[in-house]
């Protein structure tokens, strides 16, 4: 589903989250949702300020929820690459995988020379 507008991807992040517009409200700081529901008709638009909380709320690049743009991590401007939490998990857990089996193979080898004959002529 392609969405053209600010609106149209802000809805589609609250619901995502499993929130109402009242719960966007009120981590907004709103007093009620029509304001969160102007901002998904495109009647009004949020303040820069109120852009950049609901992208850190939200975990988004403004870029996104502005332009609909997002950027690709496969030609990184720079050193670094941003990536989701669940990526970061991800990650950590396939570290922590490659680790353990590290870790047996080692064990293994210290068992090996446990069961190993002593030639104690070569001593």
């Amino acid at each position: 589903m392609h969405m053209d507008n600010f609106g149209e991807r802000l809805k589609k992040l609250r619901e995502d989250n499993k929130m109402t517009q009242q719960d966007l409200a009120n981590v907004m700081g709103k007093a009620n949702k029509t304001v969160i529901s102007s901002w998904e008709l495109n009647k009004n638009q949020p303040s820069m300020s109120e852009i950049e909380k609901l992208c850190d709320y939200f975990n988004v690049s403004t870029d996104y929820l502005i332009r609909g743009k997002c950027h690709s991590v496969s030609k990184p401007n720079s050193e670094y690459v941003t990536i989701s939490k669940d990526e970061l998990i991800d990650l950590q857990n396939i570290a922590i995988g490659k680790l353990k089996e590290e870790v047996q193979k080692q064990k293994a080898s210290v068992e090996n020379l446990k069961n190993s004959p002593v030639d104690t002529d070569k001593l």
